[in-house]
């Protein structure tokens, strides 16, 4: 089977769910990380992360709004401003747990 095939057939599982798997957050101005409580989140979850309001949060071209998720562990994790830059606001972030 090549490639393309491969992922032409590939599924999601589990892409709808209640509050304990997708939520928003908020890292506040002047941190670089926030602490989430999830219940469906365990060791190894995979987790997608989007900062979301984008014409808010970006005051200079110098910021680049990216995130990333880390800490996993059950019931909770980090989100991370990637380079450890902090937002010039408070930047609502979207997260959501693949498993």
């Amino acid at each position: 089977m090549r490639i393309k095939e491969y992922f032409a057939h590939a599924r999601a599982k589990q892409i709808t769910g209640t509050t304990d798997w997708r939520g928003i957050s908020t890292i506040s101005s002047g941190t670089s990380t926030v602490s989430v409580g999830a219940a469906a989140a365990r060791s190894g979850s995979v987790i997608i992360t989007s900062p979301i309001q984008w014409t808010t949060i970006v005051s200079s071209a110098n910021f680049a709004a990216v995130t990333a998720a880390g800490s996993v562990r059950t019931g909770g994790f980090n989100i991370f401003c990637v380079g450890s830059v902090a937002p010039p606001t408070d930047m609502p972030v979207a997260w959501f747990i693949i498993r």
